[in-house]
């Protein structure tokens, strides 16, 4: 299945040709260490004692056994600690601390502590629906081709009743004003048009996450659209293609989405879109790669990079032996050792992704990727290379 757009916007398919320039696509063979079949599920709460244990409960509930369930206390001073305490018998729950450092935050303190093959989250305020996991699982297990899949979600109020007639996702309503939300099955747009449609019901690749990184704490309110992006531009999210709510998402006055006028969320979210152009602009962008060592997986990917416009240079490891040396053509450096070479005896003075060859793995800054050819991992390190130094690219002192 690859990383094609879906059908309905041909920017977004001819950025995505571009960005994976005919590289192998097989991700059916590629794997991270974790436990594999577990689904990790983070709940972050901050004082979220009325309806955190009706969201604990619902991850509980679930008919696929095989989770486990991370809430992240962010320093709660409400009686949310004492109701987390109640459900500690429960072996598949874990409960981190730490203060108050907002949601971005909570998120990557949770996925830290992840062992599963696949990520997703929940708010303290909502409930997910006890097939969701089963359900989403399953569409993954079926689509080697896809990282992220999401599904529609139904509206809920404060006591838990079914809304109606509300503004929130308006013209996803199917009917209008049934408060069953029926999302787009096509991802094109996402990264063109400032509209956030993934909704609250997902569930992802727990190599992917590692790839692309962590939620940004400088995107807060919308940390989740951010995420949404990066995922959509390096790699491929899908609609389960079936219609029916897996989640409920409840609206009431203290929520996030009640107070976005007042976080100016969509104010910054709308804003945050122009930088996603120029993120896709420098994803495109070509790389100078350097192989040092020997692995047999060198010979086969540099050929593939080189053929791909990237200026790719191969060269012993040894003390003498200096990046600085090395032509530069392009801004985005790589650094691929083998298992045997010292990356302290490179000197660069550049920042640089560097990643390390070992047996059939590939050891990133954030990940291990385990793949049986070079080809398998061809894609993926670029895309880990991409997002590492995308996060530098805006300080301008580094690039």
């Amino acid at each position: 299945m690859g990383l094609r757009a879906a059908d309905g916007y041909p920017p977004f398919q001819r950025f995505k040709s571009r960005l994976t320039a005919g590289l192998p696509l097989d991700f059916l063979r590629l794997s991270t260490p974790c436990r594999e079949g577990l689904v990790s599920v983070v709940l972050p709460v901050f004082n979220g004692e009325k309806f955190v244990a009706e969201s604990i409960a619902s991850v509980l509930g679930q008919t696929r056994a095989a989770l486990e369930l991370i809430v992240v206390d962010d320093g709660s001073t409400d009686g949310t600690p004492p109701i987390l305490d109640r459900f500690r018998r429960d072996p598949r729950l874990r409960v981190v601390r730490q203060n108050n450092r907002k949601l971005p935050s909570a998120l990557n303190a949770g996925f830290a502590c992840a062992r599963g093959e696949y990520y997703t989250w929940i708010s303290a305020d909502n409930r997910m629906s006890p097939t969701m996991l089963a359900t989403l699982v399953e569409y993954l297990e079926a689509n080697a081709g896809v990282q992220m899949v999401y599904a529609d979600e139904e509206l809920i109020g404060e006591t838990g009743e079914p809304l109606r007639n509300r503004r929130f996702y308006w013209d996803y309503q199917t009917p209008r004003g049934s408060g069953a939300v029926h999302l787009p099955h096509d991802t094109g747009e996402l990264n063109y048009n400032h509209n956030n449609y993934i909704g609250a019901c997902f569930l992802y690749r727990a190599w992917a996450a590692k790839i692309l990184g962590a939620y940004d704490p400088a995107c807060f309110g919308f940390e989740d659209y951010d995420y949404w992006l990066r995922m959509n531009t390096l790699f491929r999210v899908a609609h389960r293609g079936v219609p029916g709510p897996l989640y409920q998402y409840r609206l009431h006055p203290a929520s996030l989405t009640s107070r976005a006028a007042e976080l100016r969320i969509l104010h910054r979210s709308r804003e945050h879109l122009s930088l996603e152009k120029k993120r896709r602009q420098f994803f495109l962008e070509p790389f100078d790669i350097t192989f040092a060592g020997h692995h047999p997986y060198f010979g086969s990917l540099a050929r593939a990079y080189r053929a791909r416009g990237h200026n790719v240079h191969t060269m012993t490891a040894g003390p003498d032996m200096y990046l600085y040396q090395i032509t530069r053509a392009f801004r985005k450096a790589v650094l691929i050792t083998a298992g045997s070479a010292d990356p302290a005896s490179f000197a660069t003075g550049q920042t640089i992704f560097h990643a390390i060859a070992e047996d059939d793995r590939l050891r990133l800054p954030s990940a291990w990727l385990s793949a049986p050819s070079a080809e398998a991992l061809a894609y993926p390190l670029l895309a880990a290379a991409n997002s590492a130094l995308r996060r530098l690219a805006s300080s301008p002192e580094r690039f």
